[in-house]
């Protein structure tokens, strides 16, 4: 699957850039909520809109999805992780 953008749901909030495991590592200023100083992370946000640099970084973990605001229509897609009702998320094809 390839990893993309749905632009009519996302915010352009940025939640999914900051949450991201990949792009904290890469460039440590994001966790911080800070914008990245190098275009080697998975995504960024540019005049309002999430936009891909190195979408085959993404190791598939969900934490951008899991904290994207838009709830069930989440603006990040490669999988959606749905919550059990055990509390777990168990990953399904979109």
């Amino acid at each position: 699957m390839e990893l993309k953008v749905n632009q009519d749901n996302c915010l352009g909030c940025g939640v999914c850039v900051v949450a991201c495991p990949i792009n904290a590592s890469i460039s440590p200023e994001v966790a911080g909520g800070h914008g990245s100083k190098t275009e080697e992370t998975i995504m960024m946000v540019e005049n309002g809109f999430i936009k891909l640099f190195s979408p085959e970084k993404c190791d598939e973990c969900g934490t951008c999805q899991m904290f994207c605001p838009v709830g069930d229509n989440y603006a990040l897609c490669k999988y959606l992780f749905r919550q059990t009702s055990s509390g777990r998320f168990r990953r399904s094809c979109y």
